[in-house]
């Protein structure tokens, strides 16, 4: 907007070093009580004391597989919980974590029958509590998208100008596809396991350019590029 903006960055400072004064437990790694959401909201937001980041990640993977990998958050958790342990080395657990067949999870939802994404984890059995078809916990989609099939926007080049394809090939899963069109056109990312190896064809639109993580960074203009990963 081309306004002065350090009275917001000195207050979110003071937010920062308050929130951690108050909520955050240093010997610990953990926040408030805690919950799964409370490390991951912190991650996410960047509330987490610098150096302490993968601290507070570790203890949060260690909540989740001492849980049996069952889930225990509503909203704030659905939309960072995944992607915080995914940011941070444990895309696997995440993995299982969503697939938990026991209700609470959203594999559970599958489990009953259900082929739209309710607002509760658990409803009433005439379905009289909540609606059958909203977004309120629907940020594991933006997960598939983001982490499987790896399709992510670039926050120095926005609107898709830049694309970031960094797809995570989880052992329990042997294929994915995703895709976003965007303004420029199509964005597609598909990978398959075949003979101990992983192909991965990816499609980058016109006019834009894109960035593929695999064990190293490839520099992408538009087209279509195939690789095979041992």
């Amino acid at each position: 907007l081309g306004k002065d903006a350090t009275i917001y960055e000195q207050k979110a400072a003071e937010l920062k070093k308050l929130i951690n004064k108050t909520w955050y437990h240093a010997e610990s790694g953990l926040y408030a009580n805690g919950t799964q959401a409370g490390q991951a909201v912190a991650l996410a937001l960047g509330l987490v004391v610098d150096g302490d980041q993968q601290k507070v990640a570790d203890d949060l993977v260690e909540m989740i597989r001492k849980n049996n990998h069952q889930l225990d958050f509503g909203m704030l958790g659905s939309k960072f919980v995944p992607a915080m342990l995914t940011k941070y080395g444990y895309v696997e657990d995440a993995y299982q974590m969503i697939t938990k067949k026991n209700a609470p999870s959203w594999a559970n939802w599958i489990e009953i029958g259900l082929t739209t994404l309710p607002e509760t984890w658990v409803l009433d059995k005439d379905f009289k509590d909540a609606s059958l078809n909203h977004v309120f916990l629907g940020d594991v989609t933006a997960w598939m998208t983001n982490t499987i099939a790896g399709i992510n926007y670039d926050e120095q080049r926005p609107a898709f100008k830049h694309i970031i394809i960094h797809p995570h090939f989880i052992k329990d899963l042997n294929w994915a596809k995703g895709e976003y069109r965007s303004i420029n056109g199509l964005i597609l990312s598909e990978w398959k396991r075949d003979a101990g190896k992983v192909k991965l064809t990816v499609t980058i639109p016109s006019n834009t350019t894109s960035t593929l993580y695999l064990d190293k960074k490839i520099e992408l203009k538009s087209g279509t590029y195939t690789y095979v990963i041992d």
